[in-house]
């Protein structure tokens, strides 16, 4: 039987990190399940790096997402969890993405977005600490994508909704090196990997933020066709939405396995982007 790491050892978290999966949520749970079944290993939470499409039956819907949803009512799969028709078998911590309903977001910065207490949104320019045993993991989330547009009066329209603030940046330049584990954005750092593939793509402020912060791992959405992982000095940064791995069926997602082991009072960390022919 194929496995990761010593599933009897509970000294350990297991996170599975998705990208944009534009609400399909139950396919992201049935591939954790799949996972679960093929690897006997329990996943402790799900990390998601926006567009997951966070919609309620009353949201109004962005263009993009109302054409969509036409063809695919899974675009909408938010939706049942949000009332409490379903209930998320597995945690999830997420930013939102440049898909979402922000004003219904804005009411949820640093809370759950469900009954069940399962579905957890990061504010952006905020932390939050995972735990497990004796394990402590502390996230730190960027929503949105970098500030851009021809017209001021739009741009400004946009900041803090779709388009990440100034101010969620200036908040976490405050922290202190090594303060946060993982950093979860939907835009990217800017890099010479990234540049190459998308020569207007990338941000200069969340790499900023990365050289300050030093995590452990940045995990960023958005980009279909983003660079293999790449380092900003010791952080390894990680697209997910690559088509060189193992993707959802119905979406772009992938799925990434990090694991990390608490050994003589030092933890030490792993991931793998799952690949093709491994689900």
């Amino acid at each position: 039987m194929k496995t990761f790491g010593d599933i009897n050892n509970n000294n350990k978290i297991v996170l599975a990190v998705f990208g944009d999966i534009h609400g399909a949520l139950d396919e992201m749970f049935e591939t954790c399940k799949l996972y679960e079944n093929i690897y006997q290993e329990e996943i402790d939470y799900i990390l998601q790096t926006g567009d997951m499409g966070v919609f309620h039956s009353g949201s109004v819907l962005d263009k993009a997402t109302k054409r969509f949803a036409k063809e695919d009512p899974t675009e909408l799969g938010c939706i049942p969890y949000i009332s409490g028709d379903k209930e998320a078998p597995i945690p999830v911590i997420f930013v939102a993405g440049n898909h979402e309903d922000f004003d219904f977001l804005k009411k949820c910065d640093n809370n759950y977005i469900d009954p069940y207490n399962k579905i957890f949104h990061i504010s952006s320019g905020s932390v939050y600490q995972i735990n497990k045993g004796d394990i402590s993991i502390t996230l730190a989330g960027i929503d949105g994508i970098k500030p851009t547009g021809k017209s001021e009066e739009v741009v400004r329209s946009k900041i803090g909704r779709s388009f990440y603030s100034q101010r969620a940046i200036d908040k976490l330049l405050c922290y202190s090196p090594g303060s946060v584990d993982i950093l979860l954005c939907h835009e990217a750092p800017i890099s010479d990997e990234l540049l190459k593939l998308y020569p207007d793509g990338g941000s200069e402020d969340i790499r900023a933020v990365i050289e300050r912060l030093k995590p452990k791992f940045c995990f960023y959405g958005h980009y279909k066709h983003p660079p293999d992982p790449f380092r900003i000095l010791d952080t390894i940064c990680i697209g997910t939405n690559n088509p060189r791995y193992y993707q959802l069926k119905t979406r772009e997602s992938n799925m990434i396995r990090v694991e990390v082991i608490k050994h003589k009072n030092t933890l030490h960390w792993s991931y793998k982007l799952l690949n093709k022919n491994e689900l």
